[in-house]
């Protein structure tokens, strides 16, 4: 039989030392089976360790823990013993005595075993350096040195003892030696000694130099102090002396004087010091020079000499006077000096002087002289002088000399220069004073003459002055005087004659002017006009008088007969005509008036196309149109050639009201109404055209997005969004969205779709927001109902992806500010907008795409809740309740306009028909025609620019171009000149990205296209 097995018993289980291991087989057959077992006993058996270790070392620290050796058990297996067990002897071990290591080995049967490792110290003899040495020059160097640092020879520091000092000789007090001994001895009991040797050896001493001064005189080489001298090792050495020795010998004048001392130390070293002086007589000194200043050589006489000493006091006698002039001999001015000499025993010489210098002093002269004479010829007599004396006395003689002889008046004065030998000059003067006497003329002449045409100028008179000079008569000067009618009546001729010295006298001759004889007036005149205002005063024919003179004319004085309005009538002017002898004479200018003659001009109609409001459209019974009537004055260029642009205009009829009408197929939609105007002159002269005003505005489209355009499937709300915000968003304008429960991904084409949901061709708005239009301008209540429709149709969103500002959830960013460019911003529902302008919002989808698109607010108002009473419970995140309000909202919008009275009707004049004599202009019943002209704006969607250019145009005229924002407000303006084409680069730099208007104007005619802004 094959066996099945081994099955395989351990006691203990598992056997880890002794116990049973049991081997089981089974044997089976047909007839049952049978088990056979083999057992193994395990029993250890005992193990063995190394013989014990030994080492003999010198000190105790080289007794370190040995490695204990590997033993295995019986059975080959590695004991980890326990211990080691450290006995010392001694205990402590500090020096010499044994160190001993136990471990303990023990198998997992039990069996123990001890093996030890033991350690001998014995101590080794220590070294100490070689004893040391040093010389010095004094005892007190020798001080004790620092013993070496001796280690034992298991290297731990010994402590010496000591030191023992010897002295040889003792005591030492000059040369000899010092000796310093230590002891060291280690615990083990080795002892070294260790000495330090100092050799005194004395050095020579040095003294300072000798010294040496110079004095004047033998008494000042007095006896000096000998300096302080130290031996080598500082001890002070008293010297002996002194010893003198003078050079020449007796010392009185010049020589030397020298002082010795000797200084001597224990050792027997000897110096000397002496101290040596000069005598050197010194120069010895003067007073200063002496001096004076005298007027004359006489008064020089000879001086004083001072008193001198030499140097050391000796008084010592002068020789002299050397006597010098400068000049020789003196005998006006120069100098005079007296010279001594003074010598000292050394032969030292100086000099004294005293000098004295000759200053002529200057003289004087007497009083000036003069006198006054007539006539500039009366100064050629030369004068007497006087006689005068120099400073010494002598007489002087004078050189005369004489200045310019006056041309007219003056003074010329005669001088004589007196100098003396020294050069002093003085002048005594004489001075003749020249005044003129006053002259005569003959007396002045009056004649009478009948005009001054026939007057001749005069000659004036011969003069001569005072003197007999001929004098120059200055003039004519001319003078006039009028006569009581305002002439001439006078005039006189006058020469002025005057002398050198200013005297004058005037001749004159006067002609007295008489215009005996009348004048000749003109015939009076008559004139037809056509209007008053043309009936004004004339100019006056001029008339002259026998002499030749233009007559003065006064008025005119008006008179008039003119019938009620100054249509027909008279009026005259009369004029009045005087001379200057006092004749009188009237001309008349008279007016036949008849005006029959209509206003001219241009009736170019205006346009007022900036309404905001259907309602700004005017009513005929209430609305003022005076100011709007001067405008059309103004504009048209009408003008009256009797009472220029005071005319009468009245209101002759006017069209229906148009709303949202696209008469001219441009896509621009507007409502207004057109007023015609007659104008007369204040005579009932008519003007023989109609002309118009039209009030108008464009409707504001619904920029929206076309259905169906969403992009991906909904998936239900998002309740991280608060359509709250998300409303008001929506109803600010351009993202106003629609198509049921769809997600929303937002595309840059998407924001310029103008289809709103469910319609299928454009929708276009009047922009009335108002709850009854029943006024006199009705709104047609399908636009409205569409705002409605379209605000609530927003409500029912269901956003996919979250809407973030700057990384902000919508409902992060409550309360916080959207970017806005250009315009102030206002707060609408807890979220900052701009009213008004252009503002940015930008928009990531869920891969984290950016876009950023334009909004203006206040297109389309909050309408939903207004018109709903605030019923708007939504919840975020609960389409539900979306659902609900969105049919609540339909249904509210669409029972009131089922149900809604009819609006009111504009009065009966409306629609009115042309009055009879307008046929010559045709009154338009809606807007004005089609417009010829194209223009194209390229690139669009433009970005910081774009090109304008005008394609056709019917005749030349002004274009302006102007850029208006989503709600009509004026962005840019260009205007152009007149001109049949323009290609044009447009600036957008200051316009934020949006959908705006342009519109082009020529003329009466008006273009606009759409353009997109995205920068």
């Amino acid at each position: 039989l094959t066996p099945t097995g081994p099955a395989i018993v351990n006691v203990p289980d598992p056997i880890s030392c002794e116990g049973t291991k049991t081997y089981s087989w089974t044997y089976s057959n047909n007839w049952g089976s049978q088990t056979w077992n083999f057992v193994y006993t395990i029993e250890r058996l005992d193990f063995t360790v190394p013989a014990n270790g030994a080492a003999q070392v010198a000190c105790p620290a080289l007794a370190m823990q040995p490695t204990p050796p590997m033993v295995a058990d019986n059975c080959g297996s590695l004991l980890s013993p326990t211990g080691p067990a450290i006995v010392n002897v001694p205990d402590p071990l500090t020096c010499e005595g044994t160190k001993t290591y136990t471990w303990t080995y023990t198998d997992c049967e039990g069996n123990t075993h001890d093996w030890s490792f033991t350690y001998t110290i014995e101590r080794i003899d220590f070294a100490v350096p070689a004893n040391g040495a040093a010389t010095v020059a004094c005892p007190a160097l020798a001080t004790q040195p620092v013993p070496p640092v001796v280690l034992s020879n298991c290297g731990e520091t010994i402590t010496p003892t000591g030191p023992v000092i010897v002295y040889a000789p003792d005591p030492l007090t000059c040369e000899g030696t010092k000796t310093y001994q230590w002891t060291y001895t280690d615990c083990e009991g080795n002892s070294h000694p260790w000495s330090f040797v100092y050799t005194i050896e004395r050095l020579d001493f040095t003294v300072p130099a000798n010294g040496a001064a110079t004095v004047a005189c033998p008494a000042l080489a007095t006896q000096p102090t000998p300096p302080v001298v130290l031996s080598n090792c500082g001890e002070v050495i008293t010297p002996t002396g002194p010893a003198i020795v003078n050079v020449p010998n007796p010392l009185t004048c010049e020589g030397t004087r020298t002082y010795q001392w000797t200084y001597t130390d224990c050792e027997g070293n000897s110096h000397p010091w002496s101290f040596v002086y000069t005598i050197e007589r010194l120069p010895f000194t003067v007073p200063a020079n002496g001096a004076a200043t005298v007027a004359c050589p006489a008064q020089a006489t000879q001086p004083a000499p001072p008193v001198v000493l030499s140097n050391c006091g000796e008084v010592i006698a002068p020789t002299g006077p050397a006597i010098v002039n400068v000049p020789n001999p003196l005998t006006c001015e120069g100098t005079r000096t007296y010279t001594w000499t003074y010598t000292d025993c050394e032969g030292n010489s100086a000099q004294w002087s005293f000098v004295y210098t000759v200053e002529r002093l200057p003289f004087t002269v007497p009083a000036n002289g003069g006198a006054t004479v007539a006539c500039p010829d009366d100064t050629d007599i030369q004068p007497a002088p006087p006689v005068v004396l120099s400073n010494c006395g002598e007489v002087l003689t004078p050189v005369a000399t004489s200045t310019a002889k006056p041309a007219c008046e003056g003074n010329r004065n005669w001088n004589f220069t007196y100098t003396d030998c020294e050069g002093n000059t003085a002048t005594w003067t004489f001075t003749y004073t020249v005044e003129y006497q006053d002259f005569t003329v003959p007396a002045s002449v009056t004649e009478t003459l009948e005009c001054p045409l026939i007057e001749g100028i005069p000659v004036p008179p011969v003069v001569y002055d005072n003197c007999g000079k001929l004098l120059a008569p200055i003039g004519p000067v001319i003078t006039s005087t009028d006569n009581p009618f305002g002439c001439e009546g006078s005039r006189t001729y006058a020469w002025t004659y005057k002398d050198c010295e200013g005297n004058a006298h005037v001749w004159s001759y006067t002609y007295n002017f008489a215009y005996s004889a009348d004048f000749f007036a003109p015939a009076d005149e008559v004139f037809p006009v056509g209007c008053v205002l043309y009936a004004v005063a004339p100019f006056p024919p001029d008339v002259w008088d026998i002499c030749g003179n233009l007559i003065k004319v006064s008025g005119p004085v008006m008179t008039e007969e003119i019938g009620e309005g100054g249509c027909m009538g008279i009026r005259t002017f009369t004029f009045t005509y005087h001379d200057c002898g006092g004749h009188s004479h009237d001309w008349v200018y008279t007016y036949l008036i008849n005006d029959d003659v209509p206003p001219v001009g241009t009736c170019l109609d205006i346009d007022v196309t900036d309404l905001g409001c259907i309602e700004e459209v005017p009513c005929p019974q209430t609305y003022d149109f005076t100011e709007k009537t001067k405008e059309l004055l103004n504009a048209d260029g009408i003008y009256d050639y009797c009472s220029g642009t005071d005319l009468v205009v009245t209101l002759d009829s006017w069209t229906a009201l148009w709303q949202c009408s696209d008469a001219d197929g441009d896509g621009v939609y507007t409502f207004g109404r057109t007023f015609y105007f007659r104008i007369a002159d204040q005579c009932g002269n008519e003007f023989p055209e109609v002309c118009s005003v039209t009030y108008s505005g464009e409707c504001q489209p619904l920029a929206t997005f076309p259905q169906g355009a969403w992009g991906l499937p909904g998936e239900g709300g998002n309740p991280n969004i608060d359509l709250s915000v998300v409303q008001t968003l929506l109803d600010m304008g351009l993202f106003v969205v629609g198509g049921g429960n769809r997600s929303l991904t937002l595309t840059e084409a998407q924001c310029v779709a103008d289809l709103l949901p469910g319609v299928s061709v454009p929708s276009v708005l009047a922009n009335c927001h108002q709850l009854n239009c029943t006024g006199c301008n009705p709104v047609e209540p399908g636009g409205m109902k569409n705002v409605l429709a379209a605000n609530a149709i927003a409500l029912t969103l269901n956003i996919r992806y979250n809407v973030k500002y700057n990384g902000l959830t919508m409902l992060d960013i409550r309360n916080q500010g959207l970017d806005c460019i250009e315009m102030d911003p206002v707060t609408i529902s807890n979220i900052r907008v701009c009213f008004g302008g252009n503002c940015m919002f930008r928009i990531w989808d869920a891969n984290g795409n950016q876009y950023t698109f334009p909004y203006t607010i206040g297109g389309l108002l909050d309408l939903t809740n207004l018109y709903l009473n605030g019923n708007l419970n939504l919840t975020m995140g609960q389409s539900g309740v979306i659902a609900t309000a969105l049919n609540e909202a339909l249904k509210r919008v669409n029972g009131y306009w089922d149900g809604a009275p009819a609006p009111g009707s504009c009065d009966p004049g409306a629609g009115a028909a042309p009055i009879e004599g307008a046929a010559s202009k045709a009154l338009p019943t809606g807007k004005p025609g089609a417009a010829i002209v194209e223009f194209s704006l390229a690139p669009n969607p433009a970005g910081r620019e774009v090109t304008f250019k005008l394609e056709e145009l019917a005749e030349s005229q002004a274009v302006t171009l102007e850029i208006h924002s989503y709600l009509g407000q004026l962005l840019l303006r260009k205007e152009f000149g007149q001109v049949r084409s323009v290609n044009e680069r447009i600036d957008l730099s200051g316009i934020g990205n949006g959908l705006y208007t342009v519109s082009v104007k020529a003329g009466q005619q008006r273009f606009e296209k759409k353009l997109v802004i995205v920068k």
